[in-house]
């Protein structure tokens, strides 16, 4: 009887040992007070020149061209993104977009030429498979534009556009 009534004092110190310990681990430590201070931003790019961009689509508004000039001497890279809309074969609308991928270079002569096709190619063994498809022109497309310098820093601007049937061409006006 000796042996049951020290197994239980045991196993009861046990469990007010366990107890203590989980109770002690939900206390949370009270912390003094927290002073942030905001660190000041600097706008590397305060008076970059707004570079030119157009954007045009061939009449079946299937390719087209953008073109990005007067870009300013500070930047060395440029990247772009073009989002625009298309119907599926169900006729529901669908956001699409090209994208450069990484920057590309901006030549001296500081403008940026970028010919377009809207739809997928996937060429393997020697074939390729083609779905074209149709930007919807009354519909926004926009136009994102990141101007890169050589220290990594970005400029960013991004632009909407609508079109108008010029001649045998579709031409972007710029939204505000």
């Amino acid at each position: 009887m000796e042996k049951k009534k020290i197994i239980v004092i045991i196993l009861a110190l046990g469990i007010l040992l366990l107890g203590g310990v989980l109770i002690g681990k939900g206390k949370k430590k009270e912390q003094g007070a927290v002073s942030l201070t905001p660190t000041p931003t600097v706008n590397l790019f305060a008076n970059v020149e707004e570079p030119e961009v157009e954007i045009t689509l061939n009449k079946t508004r299937s390719e087209g061209a953008l073109v990005i000039a007067n870009i300013d001497d500070r930047f060395s890279g440029i990247e772009y993104e073009v989002v625009y809309q298309s119907k599926t074969p169900q006729g529901e609308y669908i956001e699409r977009g090209i994208y450069s991928g990484e920057a590309l270079e901006i030549p001296q002569s500081r403008k940026v030429k970028v010919d377009l096709f809207f739809g997928t190619k996937s060429c393997t063994t020697g074939k390729c498979r083609v779905r074209v498809e149709r930007v919807e022109i009354d519909k926004p497309l926009i136009v994102t534009v990141r101007l890169v310098d050589k220290e990594g820093n970005t400029w960013e601007k991004e632009k909407t556009f609508t079109f108008t049937l010029q001649g045998n061409r579709y031409v972007g006006q710029e939204q505000s």
